[in-house]
C-alpha cells in the first residue's frame, strides 16, 4: 500500500455539528467494522439510531470502517444524511443512491393551497 493510501486510510472524516437537534459523525476507514453510539437518552433510542446507522450503511454499501456519533436529539433522516456525508468524503468512489420513482395521483379535487411554511434543509434544529 502506497504512502498516500495509507494515510488516507487512518484520516478520520467528520460531519455534523454538536447542536440541539443534530448529531457528529466521525467515520475512519479501517479494516472491520464497528459502530459506537453516544446518547444521552441511550434506553430510549439507541436500538432506533443503530437501526438507522444499519440501515444507511447497508444502501450504501459499506461493510468495514470505524463509525462514531455522538447524537443531541436528531432526527432519523439527520442522522442518515451525516453518516452519509461523512462516509461519501471517506470514500469517494460509492455510487450515488438511487431512489424510487413515486407514482402520485392528483388529488380529486383541486383545493386552494392559502399558507405554506418553508424551512431551510440545512440546518436540522429548525426542522423539529
Amino acid at each position: 500500500m502506497a504512502d498516500s493510501e495509507e494515510a488516507h486510510m487512518s484520516q478520520t472524516y467528520r460531519a455534523g455539528t454538536t447542536a440541539k437537534g443534530d448529531c457528529l459523525v466521525a467515520f475512519t476507514p479501517v479494516e472491520t467494522l464497528s459502530v459506537q453510539v453516544t446518547t444521552k437518552d441511550a434506553p430510549l433510542v439507541e436500538n432506533g439510531i443503530r437501526a438507522v446507522l444499519r440501515e444507511t450503511l447497508d444502501v450504501l454499501h459499506v461493510t468495514t470502517g470505524n463509525l462514531c456519533i455522538e447524537e443531541y436529539g436528531s432526527l432519523n433522516f439527520v442522522i442518515a444524511a451525516r453518516v452519509e456525508e461523512a462516509v461519501r468524503s471517506a470514500i469517494p468512489s460509492i455510487p450515488p443512491i438511487s431512489f424510487p420513482e413515486l407514482s402520485r395521483t392528483p388529488p380529486p379535487k383541486e383545493r386552494l393551497r392559502r399558507t405554506r411554511l418553508y424551512s431551510p434543509g440545512n440546518n436540522p434544529r429548525l426542522l423539529t
